[in-house]
């Protein structure tokens, strides 16, 4: 990890110090743990990205992996911020997979273009934006993204933290999916010919 601090501090400080003739695209690991290395089911990996095609000044991107989820934070020097993105998934449970099917039936019924697509990919749901749950045939996943001014990577108790609050999130809605008749979630949908379907999270009770 000195390494990591030492080669951050004197970017940031003062990038001239540290140009060197970058050809395209560059890529450079500046550390990395495998699964258990750190501490018990953690993984990561922090990286310096260059493009000199474009003249940008780069940025570093830090991937923390927990049980509970993932954690990818990546700061733009150019641009003075920060991008984070939460991530978990899992496997569904099986009244899940049903109703979503169920879901689906009831949307494409009458609706020819729909059933036809449908038949051609994998039958996912869309809930919400951000947070944006997606629903697969037998799993799901839920994202969260932040962007934030200046540099911010956050410790391992505040990133395990924040993936438990994106859980507890998955799981209300969840249930409020199990609570709500379908006739209701189909009028969530705005537009029954895309794929996946999108359903407006506010109609689930």
């Amino acid at each position: 990890m000195k390494r990591v601090k030492t080669f951050l501090s004197n970017l940031l400080e003062d990038t001239a110090k540290n140009e060197k003739k970058w050809y395209g695209e560059s890529h450079i690991t500046l550390a990395k743990a495998e699964v258990g290395k750190s501490f018990k089911g953690h993984a990561f990996n922090i990286t310096f990205q260059k493009d000199a095609s474009c003249n940008e000044k780069g940025s570093f991107t830090r991937h923390n992996r927990y049980y509970a989820g993932s954690v990818n934070e990546m700061y733009s020097i150019d641009g003075n911020k920060t991008f984070i993105s939460f991530f978990i998934h899992g496997f569904s449970p099986k009244w899940l997979v049903k109703k979503q099917i169920d879901i689906i039936d009831h949307a494409r019924e009458g609706n020819v273009f729909i059933g036809q697509q449908l038949k051609m990919v994998d039958p996912s749901i869309i809930i919400g934006d951000n947070p944006k749950i997606t629903l697969y045939s037998n799993s799901y996943a839920v994202e969260y993204k932040q962007e934030i001014d200046g540099v911010h990577f956050s410790g391992h108790r505040e990133n395990i933290d924040d993936l438990r609050e994106l859980n507890l999130f998955y799981r209300e809605v969840r249930d409020k999916i199990k609570h709500t008749e379908i006739e209701n979630i189909i009028k969530g949908i705005e537009d029954l010919t895309t794929v996946p379907l999108n359903i407006n999270q506010n109609v689930l009770l």
